[in-house]
């Protein structure tokens, strides 16, 4: 059990603005880097937030990178910018900031 778990929610060092919600999904992601990298990859989502979604790839998303999320019977899509991507395991976790639009 590490600390976290054993703290009130109160004295966690959270440095997100917004708070996260955990989410079990499987999409599609397109990424590309805008110099000709480019491709397709099932991931994982595992966390969302107002300004934001965690997700684990097969593949290494680097930050910079822009990311359409394809979910759902693939016509409902989200899309962001990779702010962050790290080694788990055989996978990689990657941070994604998104813009929340306003429906017309």
């Amino acid at each position: 059990m590490d600390s976290s778990e054993t703290e009130p929610v109160s004295y966690r060092f959270e440095r997100r603005a917004c708070p996260r919600e955990r989410v079990r999904a499987t999409a599609s992601a397109v990424y590309a880097d805008g110099r000709g990298r480019a491709g397709l990859t099932p991931i994982e989502m595992v966390d969302s937030s107002t300004g934001g979604i965690g997700l684990r790839s097969r593949c290494r998303i680097e930050p910079g990178m822009m990311v359409t999320i394809f979910h759902g019977s693939g016509t409902s899509w989200i899309e962001g910018v990779a702010v962050r991507c790290a080694a788990d395991g055989e996978r990689f976790r990657v941070g994604l900031a998104v813009e929340r639009r306003m429906a017309a």
